[in-house]
């Protein structure tokens, strides 16, 4: 059948389509966000480009609409922040404590 992936029932770009696909790095990905959002396209629409470009090995649904997020406020760079684990720096800035030297501490908290 023509437009079916060899071998099975799907569609080319479905999530059960095994074709052979190209690696894409993060940054790359990234980029590719960052020119479909200056597009106008939607968080959702980048994924499933991202799913039927690079099948699973995709960024997930969640950091590609951080990123479509992130690129919509104005964000340029398409850089890993210098953080590692859970980051510190998602959310306002708020004082968290006092520190042992008296000075006020600052954290960033996610808001809901």
């Amino acid at each position: 059948m023509a437009g079916l992936c060899e071998g099975g029932n799907e569609p080319p770009g479905s999530l059960k389509c095994e074709r052979p696909k190209t690696t894409f790095t993060k940054l790359e990905q990234r980029s590719w966000i960052k020119i479909e959002v200056t597009r106008g396209r939607s968080a959702q629409e980048c994924f499933q480009g991202l799913r039927e470009a690079c099948a699973n090995a995709a960024l997930p649904y969640h950091t590609v609409a951080q990123w479509v997020k992130a690129f919509r406020e104005g964000m340029d760079s398409v850089q890993d922040n210098l953080c590692t684990g859970r980051c510190c720096c998602q959310g306002p800035l708020a004082p968290l404590s006092m520190g042992d030297s008296g000075t006020s501490v600052l954290t960033r908290h996610e808001s809901m």
